[in-house]
Order: structure tokens, then C-alpha cells, then sequence
């Protein structure tokens, strides 16, 4: 992480010497992994921010048909409203699916330093984000009117977090109250759970960061299929 100088050339020095040779002192382990030319954190802190920013659309989306009444003319055909929202989503998430595996490629064909033996690893953590992405822009948008005013609000919530989430400043560098806040960050447990199977060589080591993602993405689903569910156009 410190990059091309002569800390990452000890540290590497040092993790060739203890996976040839035994150690004195305690055992020493180190995981397989593919090395690219490329640091991937480079542009994981940076997209992994963007895919979870970028549910806006389709809380806008949303929005935009509340207000129109457009939604009121789809249901008109008997269609209800939870099918309505959920079909939206779902549309939604495989077209942002679409994209992180075009991110996914890309960085496999130029080569990028994933630090995992499987980085199949890293794209399922990537597919998390678009998961509470959708989960987060239903649940926003059924707190205001105007997709101006959404938009604003979750540029504002997600940029927060992120400052605090660790992925564009070191967390462990943090004070505690930054800490804490940090968390609470979406993106703090993508990054984290990557960190995890980076550090233990499999993908079940980041379970607990998938189960709150994943618990978190339904809760927030949940409310907000209720809240659009009852919101009316104005």
C-alpha cells in the first residue's frame, strides 16, 4: 500500500524470506496470490465509492415517477407496488452488475495486483456494493419529492462515510471518534471484507462484513418498499 519506494521493497524482501525459509521465532504463513503489475488500490477506494453512489439513479428514477404519476398509470394495470419497485431494481442492479464486471476484466487484462489467489473474490465483494447501492437508493427515495433534493442527500450521507470509511485516508491512522463513525460506513465493510480474504486467502473470511451488508441492504429494502408503497405523488 505504501507503493513503489523502499518500505514496499522490505516488506516484500521480508515476505520472500519468511515463504522460503523457516523462522526462529514464531511461524510465519503467507498466502498465495497472483502478483500484477498494478496496484489495485489505485482505483478500488475510488469505484468501489462510485458503485454505491451511484444507486442516485434509481432512487431519482423513482422520484421522478412518483411525481409524474407515471407509477399511478402502471398500476393502473393492476401491476402492485412492491412488483413495480422491485422490477426497477432488479433492472437496475444488472445493469450496475453490467459494470463491475467490465471494472472486473479490465483490471484483469491490464494486469492489476488484486492480492488474493482468486480475485473472483473481489468482484463478489464489488457485487455487495451494488446490492446495498439498490437497498440505499429505495430507502432514500421515499423520504423526499424531488430527486434534486436525493440526490443531494446521498451525495452528502455517502461522502461522509467514505472520508471516514478508511479507503481514501488510512482508518488505522484515525481518532477513535472517526473510528467509530467510519464503522458505520458501507464502504468501510467492502473495503475491510477485502482486506480479509486479502489477509486469510478466503472468501468466508470476510462473512461477518457480508452478513451486515446483506442484513443491512434488506432492512433498508424493506422500509423503503413500505414507504414508496404508501407515498403519494405531490
Amino acid at each position: 500500500s505504501a507503493g513503489e519506494n523502499e518500505i514496499s521493497g522490505a516488506v516484500r524482501l521480508a515476505v520472500q524470506n519468511a515463504s522460503e525459509k523457516e523462522s526462529s521465532g514464531a511461524a510465519v504463513s503467507v498466502n498465495k496470490s497472483k502478483m500484477g503489475k498494478r496496484e489495485m488500490g489505485c482505483s478500488s477506494a475510488f469505484m468501489i465509492y462510485k458503485f454505491i453512489q451511484g444507486g442516485v439513479v434509481l432512487g431519482s428514477f423513482l422520484i421522478i415517477e412518483r411525481r409524474k404519476r407515471m407509477k399511478d398509470r402502471i398500476m393502473l394495470s393492476g401491476i402492485s407496488s412492491n412488483a413495480y419497485i422491485g422490477g426497477v431494481s432488479i433492472v437496475f442492479f444488472l445493469g450496475s452488475a453490467v459494470g463491475a464486471v467490465i471494472y472486473y476484466l479490465t483490471a484483469v487484462i491490464l494486469n492489476f495486483n488484486f492480492g488474493m489467489k482468486n480475485s473472483i473474490d473481489y468482484l463478489l465483494m464489488v457485487m455487495l456494493a451494488n446490492v446495498f447501492a439498490v437497498a440505499f437508493a429505495v430507502f432514500l427515495a421515499s423520504f423526499f419529492d424531488n430527486e434534486h433534493t436525493n440526490d443531494n442527500a446521498s451525495m452528502a450521507i455517502l461522502t461522509v462515510l467514505g472520508f471516514f470509511s478508511g479507503i481514501f485516508f488510512p482508518y488505522e491512522y484515525m481518532p477513535k471518534a472517526f473510528k467509530a463513525i467510519g464503522m458505520l460506513s458501507p464502504q468501510r465493510w467492502v473495503s475491510q471484507g477485502i482486506e480479509k480474504i486479502q489477509e486469510k486467502g478466503t472468501f468466508f473470511a470476510a462473512s461477518g462484513e457480508i452478513a451486515v451488508i446483506l442484513g443491512l441492504s434488506a432492512v433498508l429494502y424493506v422500509i423503503g418498499m413500505i414507504r414508496n408503497g404508501k407515498k403519494l405523488a405531490k
